[in-house]
């Protein structure tokens, strides 16, 4: 609808700034699309639609039937909850969280997994938490070089810029 509008808005500025204005054909057009980008920002919807959280009911509606699906559900959960906070990992995170949320999609609606379907997700559950501990690990031990070599250029510049005092031997 937004499109729709503003198409019509910026319709109506060509036509009237080209035959009423007398304005060249290029600055009609130029003013026309301004008009139209300008009515398509304000029209535009404010807020995003957001999907409500179905995987966090869900492992407490599994958990609260004594059982281990839910309880490896809501640790991965609290893993991925941990992890997005470093924008770096954010991304991967959520891209290993689509095979979760497409493994528990049939039981979103309450039913509880059995027999094989309850194997294979436990299986994606620890093969995906795995996955994130090993990518967190990784991260870490990147940040923990990166933090060395700073170390180690910055004790070189103070070493360049104050040199140490040496000792001289006064007994001779």
């Amino acid at each position: 609808m937004a499109d729709i509008k503003a198409g019509l808005t910026a319709t109506l500025i060509f036509i009237v700034l080209l035959l009423a204005a007398k304005q060249p054909i290029f600055v009609s057009a130029a003013l026309a699309g301004s008009a139209y980008l300008g009515v398509r920002l304000l029209l535009a919807p404010k807020t995003v639609p957001t999907e409500k959280p179905w995987l966090e009911p869900l492992a407490m509606r599994w958990s609260g039937r004594n059982e281990l699906t839910g309880e490896r559900l809501a640790s991965l959960l609290q893993l991925t909850g941990r992890l997005r906070q470093q924008s770096e990992l954010t991304s991967v995170v959520d891209e290993h969280l689509v095979y979760v949320k497409r493994a528990c999609a049939p039981y979103r609606l309450g039913a509880t997994p059995t027999g094989q379907a309850r194997t294979e997700l436990l299986t994606l559950f620890e093969l995906v938490e795995g996955r994130l501990l090993r990518l967190a690990e990784a991260h870490r031990r990147n940040d923990d070089r990166a933090l060395a070599s700073e170390l180690i250029a910055l004790r070189q510049t103070l070493l360049e810029l104050v040199p140490e005092p040496k000792m001289e031997n006064k007994h001779r």
